[in-house]
């Protein structure tokens, strides 16, 4: 299984381990761009505890598309 990560953006928030971002250069999901000082975790020994994080990831998670939405590349 593949291991999962958060990061932490030790300069500006210490102690606080968000969710990687995986879109328009976004370090974290939260929205964090800029994380020069941001540390990779183990999620098992770090999980996340940033609020914002974890409000987008429930609202992405509980997205739903009808059929045909995105186009066959």
């Amino acid at each position: 299984m593949k291991e999962i990560y958060t990061q932490e953006i030790a300069n500006d928030q210490p102690g606080v381990y968000h969710i990687p971002g995986v879109h328009n250069g976004q370090q974290t999901l939260c929205g964090w761009v800029d994380a020069s000082g941001s540390t990779e975790h183990r999620a098992s020994d770090h999980p996340c505890n940033c609020s914002p994080c974890i409000d987008a990831y429930r609202k992405i998670k509980a997205l739903t598309f009808p059929s045909g939405y995105f186009a066959k590349g």
